[in-house]
């Protein structure tokens, strides 16, 4: 799925679990921030989801996945997730969220 010049939280739901791409650009950055959050068993609160293993060894803060542009690979059990945009600045988001097939 792709979302196209955003500015604000974008909430998905993945139907099939498994290994995702998450590919996100923004024009400006500034000290926006991008987080990828997956929604608790509550129903109504979402939770970051842990950066990978092998980002984890450079990053300062493990939740705040996207501070500038990139990709990040995922293993994601199906359910609801969201984009969570932080900070400010941040100016014309695109961001895609793409199945992994090993078939």
């Amino acid at each position: 799925m792709q979302f196209k010049d955003i500015s604000a939280t974008q909430q998905f739901t993945l139907t099939q679990g498994g290994r995702y791409l998450v590919t996100l650009h923004a024009t400006t950055w500034s000290t926006g921030t991008v987080t990828l959050q997956k929604l608790s068993a509550d129903g109504s609160h979402y939770i970051s989801v842990p950066a990978p293993q092998q980002y984890l060894a450079t990053a300062a803060d493990p939740t705040t996945v996207f501070a500038a542009d990139g990709s990040l690979i995922f293993d994601l059990p199906a359910g609801a997730y969201q984009l969570f945009v932080g900070g400010s600045g941040l100016a014309a988001l695109y961001a895609e969220v793409a199945f992994i097939n090993h078939g």
